[in-house]
């Protein structure tokens, strides 16, 4: 697998060669196959399914690197792994189910939880496979962009609910309770009338619990680079786990080593 890994990422393109078997190939070759905007060319059909063939196998390692990344994560967190799978689904191509120790402190709970988010993108950075066709990992770092800035946010609403006087409502137990504004839906009244003029609270509260890039984004680069180091000192493990996924495709925690093993 790493022999494959190195091929294709070195792989350069010669229009006059064939992609996979670097045979030569004239324009006019009637076998061979190319494609309108695109230099690559094959010498034959073969050629072109063997390509496609290695293409899936470095896809399927590159998920299940990316996907031990996670169990790595899960595992320095003690979180309990229901599964780890690299069977596609509708929305994902792997994925990872774990359980967190409610033992644990939230904000250390939490922490780990974002480096289970990291982890996945940075094992495949350690791999060197990051730049494979059809590989991604907005949605993992969109969710710790999430994390990141809904305390942030939370701690805006307080200080404008405290400013304004202005808080949600809710029943419990028959009681009704007040907390700070979440949604839109929370602002009550949405309007009031001072002086004559009109304050419109749902705009004032929108515009300021607005998170900027500025107060989530050195955090977010923060945990990224400890994400890397993690995952250049777990590099064996990462790979183990991988192995292990591409042999059974779906694993569950008795099944996956534990740190130091």
């Amino acid at each position: 697998m790493r022999s494959l890994m190195m091929t294709m990422k070195n792989k350069k393109v010669n229009p006059n060669e064939c992609f996979q078997c670097g045979k030569p190939v004239a324009a006019d070759q009637p076998d061979s196959i190319r494609w309108e905007d695109s230099e690559v060319v094959y010498c034959n059909e073969q050629c072109w399914v063997d390509r496609r063939a290695e293409t899936e196998r470095m896809r399927l390692w590159t998920t299940a690197v990316h996907e031990a990344g996670h169990v790595l994560g899960a595992r320095l967190g003690k979180r309990f792994i229901k599964n780890a799978t690299i069977v596609p689904s509708k929305k994902f191509l792997g994925r990872v189910r774990s359980v967190p120790d409610l033992d644990k402190p939230y904000k250390e709970a939490h922490a780990y939880s974002i480096e289970e988010w990291l982890l996945g993108h940075a094992a495949v950075v350690e791999f060197g496979i990051d730049h494979v066709d059809g590989y991604g990992h907005s949605y993992d770092y969109e969710q710790v962009a999430k994390m990141l800035k809904e305390p942030i946010r939370d701690a805006k609403s307080k200080a404008w609910a405290e400013r304004t006087g202005i808080y949600g409502r809710c029943v419990v137990g028959g009681e009704e309770r007040k907390h700070t504004p979440y949604t839109t839906w929370d602002i009550r009244p949405r309007y009031s009338y001072v002086n004559g003029k009109t304050i419109n609270h749902v705009k004032d509260w929108q515009k300021s619990v607005r998170v900027t890039k500025s107060e989530w984004k050195p955090e977010f680069d923060k945990q990224v680079r400890k994400a890397r180091r993690l995952a250049k000192q777990y590099r064996a493990y990462i790979e183990r786990v991988a192995e292990l996924l591409l042999q059974h495709e779906t694993l569950t925690d008795d099944m996956i080593p534990q740190l130091g093993e």
